[in-house]
């Protein structure tokens, strides 16, 4: 098996067999692999159900330090239009000081720069709900083809039309929720972090944990209230940032059997 230049094994194909713990299995052309976190490929020599699990998630094979043969693929919502923008704040009671500043953000940035998908957006503030309530505004938007993503318990990020492309209307609204581009200083400072050779906003290792935090808060609340499909679509989003490490001492409330 080769790996790419970041030192990860190429892949046609990841499958779990229950029958082995903390393993996947990897076909590479017509031959399969069983791969274990910290150890080389060994020959897999077991019959291949076609019962078992085929795994698809960009977080699965990057886990198993696994990378597709055609490359990871990072779908891209759509921008919200003005009319659904107006119809959201309507809806949620957003005020002024609920809707940040149109600002840049970053989609695969785990998976390698060169699947790194950049796109304008706007944070809101949802005041007076729980975070399952959040995560479901988040999947009706997702729904509707529009690129959205809970960063915390009370917070969504909302794809919309680079300023000059359509965000006039929506950039009426300024806001004081914090962003990577609320405010002048925070865009100077970005600047002479870019200049210096430095990651915009402070250390990845940093905001990783945050929001790693942050999806942990919002399942365990969905855990509590009984909701399974939200819980584990915040389950997914903390397993794609934690490392193998991390994952071993999740709490059952993260839980996924491929990790455990």
């Amino acid at each position: 098996m080769e790996k790419d230049k970041l030192g990860r094994w190429i892949v046609d194909e990841l499958v779990y067999d229950p029958h082995l713990e903390r393993c996947v299995i990897a076909r590479n052309g017509d031959k399969w692999y069983i791969l274990s976190p910290g150890q080389e490929p060994r020959e897999y020599r077991a019959k291949m159900s076609p019962e078992y699990t085929r795994l698809t998630w960009n977080h699965e094979y990057y886990t198993y330090g696994c990378v597709p043969r055609g490359g990871f693929k990072v779908p891209l919502g759509r921008a919200i239009t003005a009319e659904e923008w107006e119809g959201l704040v309507r809806d949620l009671n957003l005020g002024d000081d609920d809707i940040s500043n149109p600002f840049e953000t970053h989609l695969g940035d785990i998976y390698g720069p060169e699947v790194v998908v950049t796109y304008t957006a706007r944070q809101v503030r949802v005041k007076n709900m729980s975070g399952s309530s959040v995560i479901s505004i988040e999947q009706r938007l997702k729904a509707l083809g529009i690129e959205a993503s809970n960063t915390s318990p009370s917070r969504l990020n909302i794809r919309v039309e680079p300023i000059g492309a359509g965000a006039v209307v929506m950039g009426a609204r300024g806001g004081s929720v914090s962003s990577p581009a609320k405010s002048t200083a925070a865009t100077a400072r970005n600047a002479k972090r870019k200049a210096e050779g430095k990651p915009e906003g402070g250390r990845p290792a940093s905001k990783r944990l945050s929001m790693m935090a942050q999806f942990s808060e919002n399942a365990k609340e969905c855990d509590r209230t009984g909701d399974v499909v939200l819980r584990m679509q915040s389950a997914d989003s903390w397993r794609e940032l934690a490392t193998e490490a991390e994952a071993k001492k999740a709490p059952k409330y993260l839980a996924w059997r491929g990790r455990y």
